[in-house]
């Protein structure tokens, strides 16, 4: 009977150490994988600033190109109205 009460305060520690080990490992993965969440986070972020620093410049491009199309144009409608009124 005492071989019996040895194993089972042998398989009771070990199941209490099992369970410490094992929420320390769950503990330690959370932690990796929060500051992985972070720090991916802190990439796109900068990717995605990068990018609308892109598009805006590309935005403001096509408008400045279209202003200048359009006093163009607005010069070609004068001198066609002179020379209609002619």
């Amino acid at each position: 009977m005492s071989e019996e009460d040895d194993r089972l305060v042998t398989v009771s520690i070990l199941n209490s150490a099992l369970k410490t080990a094992l929420n320390d490992f769950e503990t330690r993965l959370e932690t990796r994988l929060e500051k992985r969440i972070s720090d991916e986070a802190a990439m796109t972020r900068t990717h995605f600033n990068v990018m609308v620093e892109r598009v805006e410049s590309a935005v403001k491009l096509v408008a400045e190109v279209n202003s200048h199309h359009s006093t163009i144009l607005d010069d070609h409608e004068a001198r066609l109205q002179k020379i209609e009124r002619r």
